[in-house]
């Protein structure tokens, strides 16, 4: 008798270390743990669903613990429980319960029958499992997935994705013509489509820097690739790099950006044609411009001979000589390396001989330098002409006044350019400057405020030194 008593404690003993056990697994796996009887109704305390919805005891004997479920999932929990019963089947399911404080959460249930030793049915043993965290984080990824794809898929640019297999896995719309004719192009080996797109030794080359980019994670970046393609007779231009990425699925792939410099190149070349055009038609115009200024100059030059007066054939020389400067610029342009730009010190050397020749005095000689400076035709051509007046002005009226050299100086200092015309005469009245109505005085401001320059005009009753400063940048600087 009391061996059996034993025997019976022990036994009991070891049935509780066994549910203890039992239910810490459950516990581990953070289940609900809840028993029915044979008949799949509810009976007995359920410590772990009470603690979860809140129920009594009362409350969910039966099929009391439906109440908790959510109205739209009551129903078809129970026909899908009862159908399980009826075969003795594991119950597989998912619905939603109201918890305790209110809040309805997505649980996954098990549910499976215990077997007495004769095969029937003893008892039905089910988990719930919270499952709501992990349904709102696939759902998560299910619309970043969606996004990801979209954003690439439907890109105008060229981008494709390369997924951790090695196989070809979105391709953006702008990527699609170096696609063309691929088939099947999804899901496909990635080193198989390189090698069908691409000759060797290059498509091997290509699949060697993705699978590096995949392996270690290291980018590759190509700013001109110009190769031969396999499947079409062609050959393309690209700017191409890769990078690793993490994919909707959690492993590495790889992205690739590139840019088709084929039709830029194509397009560059046809602008350099546009461009050269452009230029040569610049250069003609130039020089028409020049001719038609020299036969003005050659009209007026008829017209100062034919003339009786002195005053009248003055004017007459001073006219021609601003057209024949305005002529030179254009001769220049048209012989310049750059397109509507002057080299300004050669110019200026040619007009400086010009006007010593044109208008030549007997004892004095024009003592000419410049830097070398270029400058944009615009800004030329207004320099020149005021170059043309002090330079005339000087002959006038400082061989006059006894001048033995005409002095022209051009230097650049940093961001300005100094121009001074002087002669070494005994210089103009005091009132010469100040007062003088005549154009040539009146033509030298206007164009210096064109200029933008400071004008400095000889000091009354001093030496015959006119200078303009004005600002400068190089040519090119200026032109942009």
């Amino acid at each position: 008798m009391a061996e059996n008593q034993l025997s019976d404690a022990a036994a009991a003993l070891q049935l509780q270390h066994s549910e203890e056990r039992f239910r810490a697994a459950v516990d581990a796996i953070e289940g609900v743990l809840w028993t029915n009887n044979a008949e799949g109704k509810m009976v007995g305390e359920q410590p772990s669903w009470a603690a979860l919805t809140g129920q009594s005891y009362d409350r969910y004997q039966g099929y009391g613990w439906a109440d908790a479920v959510h109205p739209d999932d009551a129903q078809p929990t129970i026909e899908a429980w009862q159908a399980a019963v009826a075969i003795s089947s594991t119950f597989v399911f998912e619905h939603r319960v109201r918890r305790h404080d209110g809040e309805y959460r997505i649980f996954a249930i098990r549910a499976i029958p215990i077997r007495n030793g004769d095969g029937s049915i003893r008892e039905w043993v089910g988990v719930h499992r919270d499952i709501a965290d992990r349904r709102a984080t696939e759902i998560r990824l299910r619309q970043n997935a969606e996004t990801f794809t979209n954003l690439v898929v439907s890109n105008p640019f060229g981008i494709y994705v390369i997924d951790a297999d090695f196989r070809l896995a979105q391709v953006s719309r702008g990527a699609g013509k170096v696609f063309a004719n691929v088939e099947p192009l999804a899901g496909r080996d990635f080193a198989e489509i390189l090698r069908i797109l691409w000759a060797e030794p290059f498509a091997s080359e290509a699949i060697g820097r993705f699978r590096h980019t995949l392996a270690s994670g290291e980018p590759y970046i190509s700013t001109s690739t110009i190769e031969q393609r396999a499947n079409v007779d062609e050959v393309e231009a690209y700017d191409w790099r890769t990078e690793r990425i993490v994919l909707p699925d959690g492993r590495y792939g790889v992205v690739c950006y590139f840019y088709d410099l084929s039709e830029r190149i194509s397009y560059e070349e046809q602008l350099k044609a546009l461009i050269a055009d452009k230029e040569l038609l610049a250069r003609e115009i130039d020089h028409r411009v020049k001719n038609s200024l020299t036969i003005v100059g050659s009209l007026l030059s008829m017209q100062h001979k034919a003339s009786e007066s002195a005053e009248t054939r003055a004017a007459l020389a001073e006219a021609k000589s601003r057209v024949i400067a305005v002529a030179r610029v254009h001769e220049q342009l048209h012989k310049s390396h750059q397109v509507g730009i002057v080299a300004f010190a050669d110019y200026l050397r040619q007009l400086c001989h010009d006007l010593e020749f044109s208008l030549r005095r007997a004892g004095v000689e024009l003592d000419f330098a410049a830097d070398p400076v270029d400058l944009p035709a615009e800004q030329a051509m207004t320099l020149a002409i005021v170059v043309n007046e002090l330079v005339t002005n000087a002959y006038k009226h400082g061989g006059a006044a006894g001048a033995n050299k005409i002095t022209v100086r051009l230097a650049q200092h940093g961001n300005e350019l100094h121009l001074t015309v002087a002669d070494d005469g005994t210089g103009l009245p005091a009132t010469a400057v100040a007062t003088s109505p005549g154009l040539g005085f009146r033509l030298i401001e206007s164009l210096s405020k064109q200029l933008s320059a400071k004008l400095i005009m000889p000091k009354p009753g001093g030496p015959a030194q006119f200078g303009l400063i004005l600002p400068y940048a190089p040519a090119a600087t200026a032109a942009d």
